[in-house]
């Protein structure tokens, strides 16, 4: 009998202990048990993914706003390109939270850069000797590999 109650022990600790990762810590939390704001990603009659989501996969869920021809992020992540600044003021040249300009490329780059090379400590998505190295961490912006 002993032997069940610590397996069962385990397995609640096992199965409430782990959670899934997000990028920036995941869209749950902080929310009335009346908002409206689960429906930007979760359907309960038009549900086309699994846990009732409005797209087939994690990835596709992530494209629905951070895609090519999404409209919902300032992020497009596909193509590497910061659309539009969160801070758009005329005092401050369009410059977004982190100075980035509206239109510059994503630090890391994008998905369809990225061949399989660290693209987040050098943008060496090609293998030239010439690629700028990623600012920040001591290293100046516009110095290259």
């Amino acid at each position: 009998m002993k032997k069940y109650i610590w397996i069962l022990i385990f397995l609640i600790m096992v199965f409430t202990g782990f959670n899934l990762v997000s990028a920036n810590g995941g869209p749950h939390g902080d929310y009335s048990a009346t908002t409206d704001a689960c429906a930007g990603c979760h359907r309960t009659h038009t549900a086309v993914g699994p846990q009732l989501l409005i797209a087939n996969s994690s990835y596709g869920l992530c494209m629905s706003c951070h895609g090519s021809s999404a409209a919902g992020a300032n992020t497009n992540v596909e193509d590497g390109i910061y659309l539009a600044s969160r801070d758009d003021t005329v005092a401050n040249e369009n410059h977004g939270a982190a100075n980035t300009p509206d239109g510059s490329p994503l630090l890391g780059g994008g998905f369809v850069n990225y061949r399989g090379q660290a693209v987040t400590s050098i943008h060496n998505v090609n293998g030239d000797a010439d690629d700028l190295q990623a600012w920040g961490n001591d290293v100046a912006r516009g110095l290259t590999a």
